[in-house]
């Protein structure tokens, strides 16, 4: 019967080392399933501890299935990113009780890779890379280890260190040379929920709802150097009503191909996943920054193809100035039957009026009535506009920009909602702004003859302290309390953004695009593939030969004998006898003591090139005077 030969110290390292790989991805697993997770690591530290036996196969085939089966009641399914990745690392755990042989501890290491790869499904951002190098590199040190004869740990992770730098500077200079697919290299990554800071459709709540949520929805970076004033960042428009929501068009018109403006400007933004196929811009774009997503007739960007479900990075040209495309049609003028007559009433007396005098009275009727923007509206019935226009008048952005532009439409002014960002938060650090998913927001567009679109936003004509400051600013008190505590961490936090910003931008986000700009940077503007492929090589050839003359050279010095020892192996070489030569394993002391005892001629002047010699060498005083001696006494032996 095979005994199990379970090796507390090896098995130690391992559970570390699987430890130290799993920990930043508790950070991304829901509280149910870290709690799951957090029972297995008790369970198997118990057991490294020694303070109860390991399990035997039927325990340990009992709670893979155990395991399994909350994990996929838990998530409902189990080939996923959010049920796989736990399930990973309770196996990894569970790996350990099976090891008897140096195999089973080698691939309980392996495992530890595997748990680091799949925190890319989750961040890719730069702390994440620099985390998964030094987890790789504890993890390469307990291999060596576990295969050394010596046991010692430091000097293992000295040489994982040495052999892990060559390989990264490798794999940068394929990168550089050849930049990684633009999409996800994963399949199903998850359940996804729309995180967006905009709804798929309008209606009582729909914006609210996320008005706490403060994730990061984008970061963007404007190509002047200059504090920007933009304010509104485009994502969706709705053109339809039905009485309850807004609607946009499926799938939206495409727009101009080609659309100039004498005030385009640029700007570069990293999308966090919304799990929608539009795309945010600032203002009104001008082009598609893809091939792949198109301009709207609505001023929107669209994904032909896929939605968003990973982390976007694109170059956007824009503009201010509202677009005169399209021109209005029914749709825009359409309001469904046996919904909010009092609206109705009240826009239709307008109807006499000019257009802009009539959009001016909207207006008007909102900065007068005294509205109240709150994040915990009333609830409201079938004619919530009426409700909320001349009773309760309490509401977010969504009241305003919904009651407004089915003002609009009964007094005959042809308008839209728009969805999307509004606000801010400056990065003085890396020079961008970060947009939360609580400064998501509604606003109309109206149109007024050969003006085109008109931006009006209702929430900020009635609260205008909207435009200048952001949700927590604005309802402090329905926030957290407890964020206070993190604005002492904020000069920190953005100095993390900083640096992440640049990660995404000039790595993550690293294209053919950039590369040609690299290239540029470099000389080598409009390479073909060919010549891409020889520098390449080249560089490879380079790198190899440098390590390698590196490696020799650092061998050459390390062997580089002291002068002592010329002088100690010289004189071993005037001993015919061979004999008497020192053994590699004897000590200095211990060769004295045997040449003593020996019958060797010369015994005193050796005796006293030996103590010379052990003076010299370990006593830390590189008298010159002790060599001289030493030259002496070679030049009187004689054998």
């Amino acid at each position: 019967m095979m005994m199990n030969n379970f090796k507390p110290k090896n098995s130690t390292l391992i559970f570390l080392s699987i430890v130290f790989s799993c920990i930043p991805l508790l950070f991304f697993l829901e509280i149910k399933t870290v709690i799951i997770v957090f029972f297995a690591f008790i369970f198997n530290l118990l057991i490294v501890l020694g303070k109860i036996k390991p399990p035997g196969k039927k325990t340990i085939l009992f709670l893979t299935i155990v395991f399994t089966l909350i994990l996929t009641i838990n998530f409902k399914e189990l080939f996923s990113r959010d049920a796989g990745v736990p399930l990973l690392i309770i196996m990894s755990f569970l790996k350990i009780f099976e090891i008897k042989t140096l195999r089973d501890e080698l691939v309980a290491c392996f495992l530890s890779f595997f748990i680091l790869l799949s925190l890319i499904l989750f961040s890719t951002s730069f702390f994440t890379t620099i985390y998964m190098f030094i987890s790789a590199v504890f993890t390469l040190s307990v291999m060596g280890y576990i295969n050394s004869p010596d046991k010692n740990l430091f000097q293992n992770i000295k040489k994982s260190i040495l052999i892990s730098l060559p390989s990264i500077i490798f794999a940068f200079v394929l990168f550089f040379f050849f930049p990684r697919i633009q999409t996800s290299l994963w399949g199903k990554q998850g359940s996804f929920k729309n995180i967006s800071g905009f709804a798929q459709t309008i209606s009582p709540g729909s914006v609210s709802s996320l008005a706490k949520n403060n994730e990061i929805a984008f970061k963007i970076k404007f190509d002047n150097n200059h504090q920007s004033l933009e304010k509104y960042f485009r994502g969706i428009v709705f053109n339809s009503f039905d009485g309850t929501s807004w609607h946009p068009d499926n799938p939206p018109l495409k727009g101009p191909t080609t659309f100039k403006s004498s005030t385009s400007k640029k700007a570069f933004i990293i999308l966090n996943p919304t799990y929608s196929k539009y795309i945010i811009s600032p203002d009104y774009p001008l082009n598609s920054p893809e091939k792949q997503i198109y301009l709207t007739e609505n001023s929107t960007l669209y994904s032909i193809f896929f939605k968003i479900n990973d982390k976007k990075a694109y170059e956007i040209e824009y503009t201010n100035q509202s677009p005169t495309y399209p021109k209005p049609s029914k749709k825009h003028l359409k309001l469904p039957e046996n919904f909010n007559p009092l609206t109705l009433e009240l826009g239709s007396q307008w109807r006499s009026f000019p257009p802009e005098q009539r959009v001016y009275k909207g207006i008007e009727f909102l900065r007068k009535n005294k509205f109240i923007y709150t994040l915990n509206p009333p609830k409201y019935g079938k004619n919530y506009i009426d409700e909320f226009l001349f009773d309760k008048r309490e509401g977010f952005c969504e009241h305003f920009a919904s009651s407004f532009a089915f003002l609009m439409r009964a007094a005959k002014i042809p308008s839209r909602i728009t969805g999307g960002y509004l606000g801010g938060e400056e990065n003085p650090i890396g020079g961008f702004f970060s947009l939360r998913q609580s400064d998501a927001h509604a606003w109309c567009e109206v149109w007024l003859g050969n003006k085109g679109w008109i931006r009006i936003d209702p929430t900020t004509e009635s609260t205008p302290s909207r435009l200048e400051e952001n949700m927590e600013q604005i309802f402090s008190s329905d926030f957290n309390s407890g964020r206070s505590f993190f604005k002492f961490t904020k000069p920190f936090t953005k100095l993390t953004d900083a640096l992440n910003f640049f990660w995404d931008q000039k790595i993550i986000s690293y294209n053919f695009n950039i590369q040609n700009e690299f290239f540029k940077f470099l000389g080598l503007k409009n390479q073909s593939f060919l010549k891409k492929s020889a520098l390449l090589i080249f560089v490879c050839f380079f790198l190899f030969f440098w390590v390698y003359f590196s490696l020799k050279l650092k061998v050459k010095l390390q062997s580089k004998k002291s002068k002592e020892l010329i002088l100690f192996e010289k004189m071993q070489k005037k001993l015919k006898n061979k004999n008497f030569a020192k053994k590699p394993w004897e000590g200095y002391y211990e060769y004295l003591k045997r040449i003593e005892k020996s019958n060797l001629k010369n015994q005193e002047l050796i005796k006293d090139f030996i103590n010379i010699f052990v003076l010299y060498r370990y006593s830390g005083e590189k008298s010159e005077k002790n060599i001289v001696k030493m030259k002496m006494i070679l030049k009187k032996l004689r054998f």
